[in-house]
């Protein structure tokens, strides 16, 4: 997966999560899940809950990477440039 450019557009952002395929078997090898983990107000219940998402696959790990992916959007809006 190319770097996610963090000073980039949000479409930018959003294009490059979106191209990962996440197909990784370990919960480590998820970009997406990862930069999640990296947020401080995600514990260690809301990482197992997204790693187990994740792991089931289907309409609710599509919806929640669009939610994380949304999240890491704002965050990164809010980085100085």
């Amino acid at each position: 997966m190319p770097g996610v450019p963090t000073g980039g557009h949000a479409d930018d952002i959003r294009a490059v999560l979106r191209a990962d395929p996440d197909t990784a078997p370990e919960d480590d090898g998820s970009t997406l899940l990862q930069m999640y983990a990296c947020l401080p107000e995600v514990d260690g219940r809301a990482y197992d809950h997204a790693a187990t998402v994740r792991r089931s696959g289907g309409p609710e790990w599509q919806a929640l990477r669009e939610e994380i992916t949304a999240h890491v959007i704002t965050v990164f809006s809010l980085w100085p440039k």
